[in-house]
């Protein structure tokens, strides 16, 4: 690893080696994963406090003065809480810290670094003052690392969005590279003869939803579904499972992944599933699919060569980034090139970017982390 700052070789041995990742249950790794956790997020409380003649100092001592882009992500349940901080420790650290840090992220330049903040549980349980003081205290460390951009994992922009809370710089919608990755990666999953091809979106009364059915019904048949009262009206397809018998892809985007469960009888036989929540399909599910349907689940991610998290993202292949974190990284090259920023920006704009910084689709099978064709 080029580059390594403190910070990168602290979240490598005291994280990456640790219990939750590896299975170990190293006594003399305990103390030390917990007390790094502890102390980089109390660096960061100081830093937010510090005037900048001091914080600067402090920054650099922990290689965070090559912080350029922070990813806000969530445990979609408490079961996932461990994934992201020690059960214990997230429950100490839940209560002193409005969010916390817990990685770091390899930007594929030899010093750009993003960090990787955790609520303490999904956004919808907060009430919408506890949600907007975590809100404001992100935009708080932002300000430390000269307004960062702020990427938003899964339904936190929506959430945000139906609270009637704006989602304004720092805070990056992420709409357009999720929808780039969506439909980078069915690409390589439909068959060449594309003229039979019948999609189902699931979810298709989103957000990101409905702009992915919008955007592949100029080319293919497609159907979609949601539960949600009050779709049709929004202009969506159908509530009726049965429509979904005849659709051999699936795109999957509903708020999480066991929503699909009621839907299941409905699968065409060997149905294919592109899966795009968070929390994603669960392992199990995933199972029940191949085994009682012949079907296949595949993760959407997009990936690129010198891009990592440490510690890796909880299912994702080495490389791969979400797509809503990529519009993050978009966002900081323009503001750093001094060109048009990405909020607003109409969706070919940032597919544009994806393409020439050189993201590529990442598939994975659900509940392994498995490379398909593309990676290296």
């Amino acid at each position: 690893m080029s580059g390594t700052s403190l910070i990168d070789k602290f979240f490598e041995l005291s994280i990456l080696k640790s219990s939750i990742y590896e299975g170990a249950k190293e006594m003399k790794s305990w103390w030390r994963n917990r007390v790094f956790v502890l102390m980089v997020n109390i660096a960061m409380l100081l830093a937010i406090r510090l005037p900048n003649v001091l914080r600067r100092p402090l920054l650099w001592i922990l290689g965070m003065n090559q912080v350029r882009v922070l990813f806000t992500v969530y445990p979609g349940e408490e079961a996932d809480a461990q994934l992201y901080v020690y059960r214990r420790l997230h429950r100490i650290i839940n209560r002193i810290f409005p969010v916390y840090i817990i990685g770091i992220s390899l930007l594929g330049r030899a010093k750009d670094r993003g960090l990787t903040l955790a609520f303490g549980q999904e956004p919808d349980g907060y009430s919408v003052e506890d949600l907007q003081k975590r809100l404001a205290f992100i935009r708080k460390i932002s300000k430390v690392f000269h307004d960062a951009p702020v990427a938003l994992a899964g339904r936190t922009p929506s959430i945000m969005m139906r609270r009637r809370i704006r989602v304004e710089f720092p805070f990056i919608l992420g709409a357009n590279a999720t929808l780039s990755t969506v439909l980078l990666c069915l690409a390589e999953l439909l068959p060449q003869n594309k003229e039979t091809v019948r999609i189902a979106v699931i979810g298709g009364g989103g957000a990101i939803g409905g702009r992915v059915a919008r955007a592949l019904r100029p080319r293919y048949s497609v159907v979609s579904y949601d539960i949600n009262p009050g779709f049709a009206e929004r202009g969506g397809d159908t509530r009726d499972p049965n429509r979904l018998r005849n659709c051999k892809y699936v795109v999957v985007l509903t708020p999480r992944g066991r929503d699909i469960i009621d839907i299941l009888p409905y699968l065409a036989e060997g149905v294919v599933i592109l899966d795009d929540t968070h929390p994603e399909i669960p392992a199990e599910i995933a199972e029940l699919i191949r085994r009682e349907k012949g079907g296949e689940v595949w993760g959407a991610a997009l990936w690129k060569t010198g891009m990592e998290f440490i510690p890796p993202l909880a299912g994702f292949p080495e490389h791969s980034v979400p797509g809503c974190y990529i519009e993050a990284i978009i966002e900081y090259y323009m503001r750093r090139l001094g060109l048009q920023s990405t909020v607003g920006s109409p969706f070919e704009f940032v597919y544009m970017w994806v393409k020439n910084l050189e993201f590529r689709p990442a598939l994975y099978r659900m509940g392994t982390v498995k490379k398909k064709k593309g990676q290296s």
